[in-house]
């Protein structure tokens, strides 16, 4: 077997080891594996002992399946009731933090010599909040189940947000025309995804009615999403987006037919998709450490650009709490819970991938700011986050003082 291939095969074993060891230590320990995973990715690269070209032929085909699941997922999880419900507050955080971040991140771009479009390129890519992580976190913590809410409801409703912004910016940046026939270009690639995905979303509810209770059909799903991304992008729309309206449609099987049982969408497939978005996420991970280099304008830019998403985190929790009734480590909570993680590693990836002036540099600075939020939410959490028991005794010393 060629070396080559030898190698690659030894980095995605490595990969899952190291991913699944990180998992376990985030269970115990409330650190993310994301730490861990980059940090593999550039001590294998640092140490020379895999070809990063290996790493890189690839690239392209799993940020393409990455970009797929990733809003399937966001779609899919996506119930409308729920996100009725708890929308004010939970999108308004989201957008809030989004637009914000955005907007900085933007402003110091500007001064790297890449251009607006590459600015709100980079500003999408560092906009949105590491659902993993985030929902990870919240989900082991004794909070309230709308503040609980509130953030898992930012995280499903930005990373699809952030990924239609980053990928217009792209087709700006890519296209060869300019001007008016630019956005006509987006809006019909974004109307044909949606439309196809609609389409095809309804016909596969009808179709896994008739599959109800056959062996697979978490399969044929996948393979189905993996056709409509495919068609959709050959004849000139957004698989992305396609995929996101397919999970959509799945994700809100009830309200498209009374028949249809929620757990038709639950099962074997989520436990499908669980096991491919863990090798996904990790890959996506390493893929970064192995490609980054620490050099100091990205460093210097990096740690920078993450001190002004703090900032903006906390004026983004100020707005979107306003009139709230909550406990002070509620509040401290929503304000440190903007990790970045596998939304802004798959997009930093794609500049790369389609050439764009810059492309490393982006990379190289989103490298820097996933580690440095990662670090500040995981000390940030041990230190103001105080279990019940804890907040009732302070209490009660508080009053016989």
């Amino acid at each position: 077997m060629p070396l080559e291939a030898l190698s690659f095969l030894t980095l995605i074993g490595l990969t899952i080891i190291v991913g699944y060891i990180g998992a376990l230590i985030f269970e115990r320990t409330r650190i993310p594996d994301v730490i861990w995973l980059m940090v593999f990715g550039l001590l294998v690269s640092g140490l020379g002992l895999l070809d990063r070209s290996v790493f890189m032929a690839v690239s392209g085909i799993m940020s393409a399946v990455a970009l797929m699941m990733i809003l399937f997922d966001a779609g899919l999880n996506m119930n409308a009731t729920r996100l009725v419900k708890g929308m004010s507050r939970g999108t308004l955080l989201g957008f809030s933090a989004m637009f914000m971040s955005i907007v900085v991140v933007t402003a110091v771009a500007l001064s790297m010599q890449i251009g607006l479009v590459g600015g709100l390129l980079l500003g999408a890519i560092l906009a949105g909040t590491c659902s993993p992580t985030v929902i990870g976190l919240v989900n082991r913590l004794r909070i309230s189940e709308h503040v609980k809410s509130m953030l898992n409801i930012e995280t499903i409703v930005t990373d699809p947000v952030t990924v239609v912004i980053a990928i217009s910016m792209i087709k700006i940046m890519t296209a060869e025309a300019t001007g008016w026939s630019v956005v006509s270009g987006i809006v019909t690639a974004y109307s044909v995804a949606i439309m196809v995905g609609l389409a095809v979303g309804a016909a596969w509810l009808l179709m896994l009615q008739r599959l109800r209770g056959r062996p697979y059909d978490y399969m044929l799903t996948m393979a189905v999403l993996a056709l409509l991304y495919v068609f959709v992008e050959s004849v000139g729309g957004s698989g992305a987006i396609a995929s996101l309206v397919f999970g959509l449609v799945l994700g809100n099987a009830m309200l498209f037919s009374k028949s249809f049982r929620p757990e038709q969408t639950d099962g074997h497939m989520r436990d499908f998709y669980s096991q491919l978005t863990f090798f996904i996420r990790a890959f996506f991970f390493v893929f970064i450490g192995l490609i980054a280099t620490l050099e100091p304008t990205a460093a210097m830019y990096g740690i920078f650009i993450s001190i002004l998403l703090i900032v903006v985190r906390l004026l983004a929790t100020h707005v979107s709490t306003l009139g709230m009734t909550m406990t002070d480590t509620e509040l401290n909570l929503i304000r440190i819970m903007g990790p970045r993680g596998l939304t802004a590693a798959v997009l930093a990836s794609l500049p790369l991938a389609y050439g764009i002036a810059g492309g490393e540099l982006m990379m190289n600075i989103t490298f820097v700011v996933i580690i440095a939020t990662v670090i500040y939410t995981t000390l940030a959490v041990r230190l103001f986050y105080r279990p019940p028991q804890a907040r009732r005794k302070d209490l009660i010393t508080r009053s016989e003082k």
